[in-house]
Formats: C-alpha cells, sequence, structure tokens
C-alpha cells in the first residue's frame, strides 16, 4: 500500500477515535494548512473572554450578555461544521487513496503475471542466445589456437622444441638401435626441417 494512503488512514482513523472537544484541540494539527481553523478559534477563544469578564458584572440578561452568548453559540456551530467538513475530506482523501492503492496493487500484479509468462514464452530464446554466444567464444578459442599451432609449425623443430638439442637425439637415436646409414638419414631429414 503506498505511503499517502497509510498516513491519510492513520490520521483519519485517530482522529475519529477522539471526543469533539479532544478533536477540537487535535484538529488545528492535523490541518495545519485550513485557514479558517485558526480565525474560527481565536474568535471564540475572544468571545469567552469578553463573556466571562462581562457576566459578573451585567448579568446573565443583560443584552450584550446575550448577544455575545449568541455570538458563542455561532461560533461553535460554525467550529463544528468546519471540523465535519474536514473530516468528511480527509475520509473522501481516505477512500481515494485506498481506491488508488488497490488500483496500483493490481497493476503491479498484473504486471508480474506478464512478466512471468513473457519469461516462460522467450526462454527458449534466451537459452538459444546464451548458447550461440558460448559456442562463439569456443570459437574465437580455437581460431586462436589455430593460429598459434600453424605459427609453430612453420618454424624449425629446434625452435619449436628447443629441449630437442643434439644430446637429446643422440640418445633417443642410440635407443632406437639403428643402423648407421639409418642414423646419418635420420640426421639429414632433421636438419633439413630445421630449415
Amino acid at each position: 500500500m503506498p505511503k499517502v494512503f497509510a498516513e491519510f488512514e492513520t490520521i483519519y482513523n485517530r482522529l475519529k477515535e477522539k471526543s469533539k472537544s479532544d478533536l477540537r484541540k487535535s484538529v488545528v494539527v492535523a490541518f495545519p494548512g485550513d485557514p479558517a481553523l485558526p480565525t474560527l478559534f481565536e474568535k471564540l477563544s475572544t468571545t469567552e473572554q469578553e463573556l466571562a469578564a462581562l457576566s459578573p458584572d451585567l448579568g446573565t440578561g443583560h443584552p450584550r450578555i446575550k448577544q455575545l452568548v449568541e455570538l458563542l453559540d455561532k461560533l461553535n456551530q460554525q467550529l463544528d461544521g468546519r471540523i465535519d467538513g474536514l473530516m468528511q475530506g480527509l475520509e473522501v482523501k481516505v477512500a481515494a487513496a485506498k481506491d488508488r492503492a488497490s488500483i496500483l496493487t493490481k497493476a503491479v500484479e498484473d504486471a508480474k503475471k506478464k512478466d512471468a509468462a513473457m519469461n516462460q514464452r522467450f526462454q527458449p530464446y534466451f537459452k538459444a542466445k546464451r548458447d550461440h554466444e558460448l559456442q562463439l567464444q569456443y570459437l574465437n578459442v580455437l581460431k586462436g589456437r589455430i593460429v598459434t599451432e600453424t605459427a609453430d609449425a612453420a618454424l624449425p623443430l629446434s625452435r619449436r622444441y628447443p629441449v630437442l638439442d643434439s644430446v637429446v637425439i643422440a640418445h633417443l637415436i642410440d635407443s632406437a638401435k639403428l643402423s648407421k646409414a639409418e642414423v646419418q638419414q635420420l640426421r639429414r631429414l632433421l636438419q633439413e626441417k630445421e630449415k
């Protein structure tokens, strides 16, 4: 669920649980961007202070006291109406965010299913592509090996196999029990090959 939905839902649920007097204390903090709330609270506070200051001297029947009581009732109604409106607006935002979260969740699930289907569908292609790339690597290694072997074959025997010096060759010839003519013929062939 998106973060905005969770935030709206938490604020709404916490405010909904509060009593009317606690809600009045919390609503200014919960809706800091609302310009009407601070003004209504300020007017309410000013009217309550004036009523408290004048009541002992004038009494409840005095026209100014009656006027302040009516104003106080009107301000309380306006404040309650504003708070109810804000709560209804927040409820709408929660519902909209919940709907949006449901839509996004469904879209993510659909995308995952589609991705899985595409992976399944194209799996043979990707396997063939990997196999082809591996074969190209083998081919390049073999080509390099062929070039190396071709170059080595063009070199004289003594350069290809520097270990086969005349002492080793003589030892091989002696152990083969060859005749003198065969030995001379073999040496001649080796010398010709080395050129």
